[in-house]
C-alpha cells in the first residue's frame, strides 16, 4: 500500500496521444513503498479519473500510467489520491502538503496540458461551393459548441453537433472568395489553443453542376405541384434537396 504520508519528489507529469485519447505518465520519487495495490490508487486530471492505472516500481524514481479519454482540451492539476489516505504530497521546499493550494503559484504543482488532436475528416472531399457536411474525428474536443472553432482553408465550419472526440460540421465559405482546387487544412480552435491536422479537399469532381432547369410539360409558369427536371453533374447523394427561391420578373420592353 502507497505509505500514509506518500510524496512526489521531483515529480514529472506528461502525456502521449494514443488512438483513444491519451496515456498519462506520473514520474516521481517516494511514490511506492515496499508493497502497493493498484486498486487504491486513483489519478485525478483536474476532475477527470484516469483509467487502466498501473504501477511500476523502479529505482531512483516510481511510475504510475494510467489512460484518459474523455476530456476536453486545457490546462490541468494533476493529482494522485489513495484510498483511505487522501491527496498524496509534494515533498519540497517550495511546495510542501497538497498537490494543490491556492496561497502558492501553479508551478509549484503539477499540471498538464492536454492539447487536442485531429485524427481524421471524413469525407476527405467535397465541392468548390462549400456545404459538404463532415465528421472531425480526434480528441480533446468539446461538448459545448460555443468553445469551439473549426476553420477548412478560408471557409468556416459551422458546427452542427460536438462530442469529446467528434465534431459534425458544415462548410461555409464566402461566395466571393471561393476556395480553388485542392487541398485545405482542416484547423480547431478550443480554450484559445490551436491544432491543424489532415485536410479536406475541395474538387471540381465532387462540386455537384445544374446545366439545365427543364419547365412542365406545358411550357407554362411554375406553380404549386408542377414537375421540373434538373439536369447535370453529380447530383447524386444520400440527401439531395431543392430550392426555389421567388425573384422579381425583369421588366421588358417589346421593340
Amino acid at each position: 500500500i502507497l505509505s500514509l504520508h506518500s510524496s512526489f519528489v521531483n515529480i514529472f507529469v506528461q502525456a502521449q496521444d494514443i488512438s483513444n485519447g491519451k496515456t498519462i505518465t506520473v514520474t516521481g520519487s517516494g511514490i511506492i513503498s515496499d508493497s502497493y495495490s493498484v486498486s487504491g490508487v486513483t489519478v485525478l486530471v483536474g476532475d477527470m479519473s484516469c483509467s487502466n492505472v498501473g504501477i511500476v516500481a523502479t529505482s531512483p524514481n516510481d511510475i504510475i500510467n494510467c489512460t484518459l479519454t474523455n476530456y476536453e482540451a486545457d490546462y490541468y492539476y494533476v493529482d494522485v489520491h489513495v484510498d483511505n489516505k487522501g491527496l498524496a504530497s509534494v515533498s519540497s521546499s517550495s511546495a510542501p502538503g497538497p498537490l494543490r493550494n491556492a496561497s502558492l503559484p501553479v508551478s509549484a504543482y503539477p499540471s498538464l496540458l492536454l492539447q487536442p488532436k485531429i485524427s481524421s475528416v471524413d469525407p476527405p472531399f467535397g465541392s468548390l461551393q462549400g456545404g459538404t457536411k463532415v465528421e472531425v474525428i480526434g480528441n480533446g474536443f468539446s461538448v459545448i459548441s460555443t468553445r469551439l472553432q473549426v476553420t477548412i482553408g478560408e471557409c468556416t465550419c459551422n458546427i452542427l453537433h460536438t462530442t469529446f472526440s467528434a465534431i459534425t460540421c458544415r462548410i461555409e465559405c464566402d461566395q466571393s472568395n471561393l476556395p480553388s482546387n485542392g487541398a485545405a487544412a482542416v484547423a480547431i480552435s478550443i480554450n484559445g489553443y490551436d491544432v491543424s491536422g489532415e485536410y479536406f479537399t475541395f474538387s471540381n469532381m465532387a462540386t455537384p453542376m445544374v446545366d439545365q432547369v427543364v419547365p412542365p410539360d406545358n411550357g407554362s409558369a411554375i406553380s404549386a405541384g408542377d414537375v421540373i427536371t434538373i439536369n447535370g453533374q453529380n447530383l447524386d447523394g444520400d440527401t439531395v434537396s431543392v430550392k426555389l427561391v421567388s425573384i422579381a420578373a425583369a421588366s421588358f420592353q417589346s421593340s
